[in-house]
């Protein structure tokens, strides 16, 4: 009886250690909870609007994106570079939520034209920049 018990305990074992190994090395299983600082509809109601982005930001046009960006109703919050796949996923579904609030304030075609706008600053800065 007891070698039974000890075979189904390392039964058990491994399949939680493969479990952990699936999930953490290659990024399976991602059921997880977005913590509080992801709720769009909290930052929607205190009207704290903001897209997240992930990445070294651009330094020549911060400034003036935040102008484009404000002129939208909202502003972007960077989050560094170093970030989980759970957050990844958590910004992407948090930013299609203000994404869409800012489209039943701003219109359907408000984003398509706020990165034209990027775009066409992002030309002319760096035009400027090369000469």
């Amino acid at each position: 009886m007891r070698k039974k018990i000890n075979y189904g305990l390392l039964i058990l074992i491994g399949f939680v250690g493969v479990f952990l190994i699936l999930h953490f090395a290659f990024g399976m299983f991602n059921y997880f909870y977005c913590p509080d600082e992801f709720d769009s509809t909290s930052d929607i109601n205190k009207g704290d609007i903001h897209l997240i982005s992930y990445g070294l930001p651009d330094f020549l046009l911060e400034d003036k994106i935040q102008k484009i960006a404000k002129s939208y109703g909202f502003y972007y919050q960077n989050r560094g570079c170093s970030v989980a796949e759970s957050e990844i996923i958590c910004t992407k579904n948090y930013n299609n939520k203000i994404i869409e609030h800012l489209s039943e304030r701003n219109g359907k075609e408000w984003y398509k034209r706020f990165e034209t706008s990027i775009d066409s600053l992002e030309t002319i800065v760096y035009s400027q920049e090369a000469k």
